[in-house]
């Protein structure tokens, strides 16, 4: 069985896929290649069959998420999905491929673009750490702020006591 892509532009709908050898429904076979990955990784290949079936349903292709998973990309550098999505770089490659609807494959170059092209901004301080950052600004300055406090608050009487406490003469 050949996989095509009818509705996509002619570049795209000539690539064709036989995966007469990988019918999830055969029997496995002694000379099938074993498959050796992380737990992470199979969660990223997961995600990435979840998010492309997702988005053909969404958009309403008329393509098959899994034909989409074994055909091989120039995104994934040659690869399938299945193969390229365990590593880390391809994953977010086709997270962001399915997320912004960029086809169904794209330049690598567009995804060094997309992923690098703001400057790397640092994260903000921790709050202790911006909170010493100003003490030691002010201090710098002449001063930790002391001056603007108001003077110490002088004991308060009681307004019925009286300031005078002689009683005059009887």
């Amino acid at each position: 069985m050949t996989a095509t892509y009818p509705d996509l532009p002619a570049r795209d709908a000539a690539r064709t896929y036989d995966h007469h050898s990988d019918d999830p429904l055969g029997d496995d076979q002694p000379t099938d290649p074993f498959y050796l990955t992380t737990r992470r990784g199979l969660y990223r290949v997961v995600t990435v069959a979840a998010e492309a079936g997702a988005r053909f349903q969404r958009e309403g292709c008329a393509i098959d998420p899994m034909s989409w998973m074994l055909t091989p990309r120039v995104m994934f550098d040659g690869a399938n999905a299945i193969d390229a999505c365990v590593s880390m770089p391809h994953f977010i490659n086709a997270l962001m491929l399915h997320g912004l609807g960029l086809g169904t494959d794209a330049d690598p170059e567009l995804f060094v673009h997309l992923v690098h092209d703001d400057p790397v901004a640092k994260p903000p301080a921790p709050r202790h750490v911006r909170a010493s950052a100003r003490y030691a600004a002010r201090r710098m300055r002449g001063g930790t702020g002391d001056r603007l406090r108001r003077p110490a608050a002088r004991p308060r009487q009681s307004p019925h006591a009286k300031s005078d406490t002689t009683f005059g003469a009887f």
